[in-house]
């Protein structure tokens, strides 16, 4: 599972179609608004009660029923909400859900 820091800049990164998730508009990219759990960094007995995006973390992938984590997805809506300004995490939109939900995972490998 990705870190958001290991792919946060995607445009030095090669999406594998063939094993990621794909729509007939995607080309050679990953798809936009599809959230996949990433690793946060977060620690500490806070962070698994959190549930704010970028602390939650399923009390580090070991927990499900309420617990929440951190799912983020490339923004599809790219002037934020009704026009508005960029999300902060441009071009990354963060969610934070229960650890139950079904989400794909954000993957990454070394070549």
């Amino acid at each position: 599972m990705a870190s958001l820091w290991e792919i946060f800049d995607p445009s030095n990164l090669a999406y594998d179609t063939e094993l990621g998730a794909h729509t007939g508009d995607t080309g050679t990219g990953p798809p936009s608004l599809r959230f996949g759990w990433i690793r946060t960094g977060a620690g500490g007995p806070l962070a698994e009660l959190s549930v704010l995006p970028g602390q939650a973390h399923c009390v580090e992938w070991t927990a499900g029923g309420t617990s929440r984590g951190t799912a983020v997805a490339l923004e599809g809506i790219w002037g934020g909400a009704l026009g508005g300004p960029a999300p902060r995490l441009a071009p990354w939109r963060s969610v934070s859900s229960l650890c139950e939900e079904a989400h794909r995972v954000w993957c990454i490998e070394n070549f």
